[in-house]
């Protein structure tokens, strides 16, 4: 199909701020039709079909499901509400993307595989991190050059104080996983440096693929970064992220082979003449799987990561809460 129809369940501030401008600029592009949202609050609803250019407002999923008769739906709302949610829009067999983490714990993303079975649906979940420009430009890269070696990462954030951090940290988490590849085993150290603060995580991945790499993740560093680092045999990609509020915006990717820099291209000139609202969509991420959902719709050959796909990044960060290591079963 030349321009599939996408409608957006959700109008909350992530959809506003990431999801929604992505999709206003596919429509610019006519890459697809924006031809609903749909949200229980009818006039937020009713002001970003306005803002955004989407065709109608909704307060009731299968009436906007009946009448905008979309090829694709994309549903981002708070993870308490995503098992049912989107278990529901997945059952019915729609093309869907959904948001990271898919469902509050491993048992509601199981829930939210057998839906995507029973509706034969074929779908994505919306890491934005395997989207991320610099990201992306620093796997390429690496596997230019033979076979990647493993993967590490750090997550710091400032003054985080929500009580389960395993739903941001599943960032970095499912980042390493496509980065460095599939994970045999995650060895968990939790400690807290400090009495008054978080704990910290030290995690050691051992990929399948021989090799290794590890994740710090501090909830309360003073500062917000997440910097990745993939080895081949003879090079090394160094990505300092630009998602939204982190400090390394825009983001780029330093690529040393045989203790020489290499010279890359902008990994964001392809995105140079877009408006400056998109910014933060594109680097962190978002435009970009936005952009690969509308693809898939357009010509059905779909990249993932599938939610069955998506268990394990589940499961490695609530073992990571828990304090407790994995092994892939």
């Amino acid at each position: 199909m030349s321009a599939p129809r996408v409608v957006v369940i959700g109008c909350g501030n992530l959809s506003q701020r990431q999801h929604l401008p992505s999709l206003a600029q596919l429509q610019r592009m006519k890459r697809c039709v924006f031809a609903a949202v749909c949200d229980l609050n009818g006039d937020l609803a009713a002001a970003a079909a306005k803002k955004f250019g989407a065709r109608a407002a909704y307060t009731d999923i299968d009436t906007m499901l009946r009448e905008a008769k979309p090829d694709g739906v994309a549903v981002i709302v708070p993870v308490v509400a995503t098992a049912a949610v989107a278990g529901a829009i997945l059952r019915k067999g729609y093309p869907t993307i959904l948001e990271k983490p898919p469902g509050h714990s491993a048992a509601a993303c199981k829930s939210l595989i057998r839906s995507a079975q029973a509706g034969r649906a074929k779908h994505m979940v919306a890491f934005n991190r395997r989207f991320c420009p610099p990201l992306v430009q620093g796997r390429a890269e690496v596997l230019k050059r033979g076979a990647i070696k493993g993967a590490s990462g750090l997550m710091y954030r400032n003054r985080r104080h929500d009580p389960d951090f395993w739903s941001t940290a599943i960032h970095s988490i499912d980042a390493l996983r496509f980065l460095g590849g599939d994970v045999d085993r995650v060895i968990v150290d939790k400690r807290r440096l400090r009495g008054d603060q978080r704990h910290a995580f030290t995690l050691i991945f051992e990929y399948a693929n021989g090799g290794v790499g590890t994740l710090n993740v501090r909830p309360e560093a003073g500062v917000s970064i997440e910097r990745y680092e993939i080895f081949g045999a003879e090079c090394v990609a160094l990505v300092r992220s630009g998602v939204g509020w982190l400090i390394d915006q825009p983001g780029f990717c330093d690529l040393y082979e045989c203790g020489k820099a290499v010279q890359l291209p902008d990994p964001f000139k392809p995105f140079a003449r877009f408006p400056k609202a998109l910014s933060d969509p594109v680097n962190g991420g978002f435009f970009g799987e936005e952009a690969a959902f509308v693809e898939a719709l357009r010509t059905g050959k779909w990249s993932g990561p599938t939610v069955a796909e998506s268990l394990a990044s589940v499961e490695i960060a609530l073992a990571m809460q828990a304090g407790r290591s994995w092994r892939r079963r």
